[in-house]
């Protein structure tokens, strides 16, 4: 009975062990996206970090446009902006997002479309968690009604949220 026992005890033991493998936390894979202000000519570098004031008492709503379901609002309403953290999609090899520039009552001052292609490279960790995909960018584009150009700043976008991968310079005269 006692070798019943313990062998019970050891098989419930190795049961646990194999799932509680842990996860991990930070499987959010965002782009991460900080506004500057383009320069006019005789301007220093102070005044490109400045952009957050041109989007002073304005909102940044995004909108991903996806192919094959209506479009989903991923942030609606923000105020004063200075960087933005959007979810990359891995259906896809190209991201569709409208950002719309919104006044104090949300009506739509100006809208630009942003085009990011990419890599989709999944990420395995363990078949008891939710699966993760990495990202490599290949080009971002964007229409030029507010924002003038976008830059490509870090090429891999995974799970490591503290790393800026776009900037978005504004129009000078915005």
């Amino acid at each position: 009975m006692r070798k019943v026992a313990l062998f019970l005890i050891a098989v419930f033991t190795l049961m646990v062990g194999c799932t509680t493998f842990d996860c991990s936390m930070f499987n959010d894979v965002s782009g991460n996206y900080a506004f500057k202000k383009s320069l006019k000519e005789g301007q220093t570098e102070d005044y490109r970090d400045s952009a957050w004031m041109v989007l002073m008492d304005k909102y940044i709503s995004v909108i991903a446009v996806r192919p094959q379901k209506d479009s989903d609002s991923i942030i609606n309403k923000w105020p004063n902006p200075k960087t933005l953290s959007i979810p990359v999609g891995f259906a896809q090899e190209e991201d569709e997002l409208i950002f719309q520039l919104q006044d104090s009552e949300y009506k739509v001052i100006k809208e630009d479309t942003v085009k990011i292609t990419k890599t989709n490279d999944p990420v395995f960790e363990n078949v008891d968690c939710y699966p993760r995909y990495n990202h490599q960018v290949l080009s971002a584009v964007t229409t030029k009604n507010f924002i003038d150009s976008i830059v490509i700043n870090n090429k891999s976008i995974d799970n490591d949220l503290t790393k800026v991968h776009f900037y978005l310079y504004l129009h000078p005269s915005d």
